[in-house]
């Protein structure tokens, strides 16, 4: 849930939107079916199902997050690189001819 907020903070809906779906419906609760009523674990294997699908969640959307920031990180300092090449340009007098 953290990082479905983390993500929708840079503007990114979509695609963790569908790795929730995915983790959910078509991770967690087969699996949570197949623990709780195929192997008889009751509640205990429906609950281990979705702590399973989160898992998978969160895990596909914080990948997702840093995949996002280094993006972000990487564009950051190339413009800051450029700001300052422009900055020094102009403290020395130098034309950018």
């Amino acid at each position: 849930m953290v990082g479905l907020g983390a993500l929708r903070s840079l503007a990114d809906v979509k695609i963790p939107t569908l790795y929730s779906l995915f983790a959910y419906w078509v991770m967690a609760l087969p699996i949570g079916y197949f623990l709780g009523i195929q192997l008889e674990m009751g509640a205990d294997g429906v609950w281990m199902g979705l702590l399973i699908g989160l898992s998978i969640s969160a895990h596909m959307q914080f990948w997702r997050f840093r995949k996002l920031t280094r993006t972000l990180l990487v564009l950051t300092l190339v413009a800051f690189e450029r700001v300052n090449s422009c900055i020094s340009v102009e403290i020395t007098g130098e034309s950018m001819d």
